[in-house]
């Protein structure tokens, strides 16, 4: 019998210092790559003696990297752990040639996110070169926050709202026959066109991002995302690029399914 439950984990006590550790690590972000003493004293809450013996531990261990400056970043293990991760998930691997033939065929940069708590996190991406410095910034292990955005309706459960708080979002319907997927659109708020309700047919002229949900066991599990770049001198067919995205993820939950069926045939 094994050790380790996981239907024990909600009720588990947590050791204290691993869990501080691990709450440190998460603090880092791409927008907060450097963190101060100070600065984690103040995230974890507790003394600075404490925070100095964690701090000291972590950089030991490779986990954290002092600089000059007396800040603190990831180190090297944080990498290997990451790898670690995304070798796991063999979504990576089938989910990949299908984003660069969204990029191909439409110009558009395509992403696969998946939710952790209230972001999300980008697992794969295409992007055309010489995209915008903005987007270009957004590298796989990026966290987005949810709230507000397109993605919101499609990785947060009871999320429907998102269409009435942010009117920069809406849904569009593929024009496709006997389709059942829905694509949620998001719009520059500096265009100037004002919000849509939902089930309206919006000016997806003036969109500038698309996703739909990828479902896999029976729940949604990803989403697929592709950006039309509104400072790019080549600008995306919208329509062309909401069918690719429609297509590629029909074709990645066949490829997951087909994925599971190899690892636990049925019959």
């Amino acid at each position: 019998m094994s050790d380790f439950e996981p239907s024990r984990c909600s009720t588990v006590r947590l050791v204290p210092s691993l869990a501080r550790g691990l709450t440190l690590l998460q603090a880092f972000s791409v927008t907060r790559p450097i963190l101060e003493m100070s600065e984690i004293v103040a995230h974890l809450n507790v003394p600075r003696s404490s925070v100095a013996r964690l701090v000291q531990s972590l950089v030991k261990v490779g986990f954290l990297a002092a600089n000059r400056n007396g800040g603190f970043t990831p180190g090297p293990a944080t990498l290997r752990i990451g790898a670690a991760y995304l070798a796991t998930l063999p979504a990576i691997d089938l989910v990949q040639p299908l984003l660069d033939t969204l990029l191909t065929d439409t110009g558009a940069s395509a992403q696969l996110l998946v939710r952790d708590g209230t972001d999300a996190v980008v697992l794969a991406q295409a992007l055309p070169k010489g995209l915008s410095a903005a987007c270009a910034a957004i590298r796989v292990g990026t966290r987005l926050p949810l709230s507000g955005t397109l993605l919101a309706p499609l990785l947060l459960p009871c999320c429907e709202d998102a269409f009435a708080d942010a009117p920069q979002i809406s849904r569009v319907e593929p024009d496709a026959p006997n389709n059942a997927r829905s694509v949620v659109s998001y719009r520059f708020p500096d265009r100037g066109a004002t919000g849509r309700r939902h089930g309206a047919t919006p000016d997806i002229a003036r969109f500038s991002a698309f996703a739909t949900p990828v479902r896999s066991d029976g729940r949604t599990a990803y989403a697929l995302l592709g950006g039309l770049a509104h400072d790019s001198h080549v600008m995306a067919d919208p329509v062309a690029v909401i069918h690719a995205i429609v297509s590629a993820a029909e074709q990645f939950e066949q490829a997951l399914l087909d994925s599971a069926l190899l690892v636990h045939p049925v019959g």
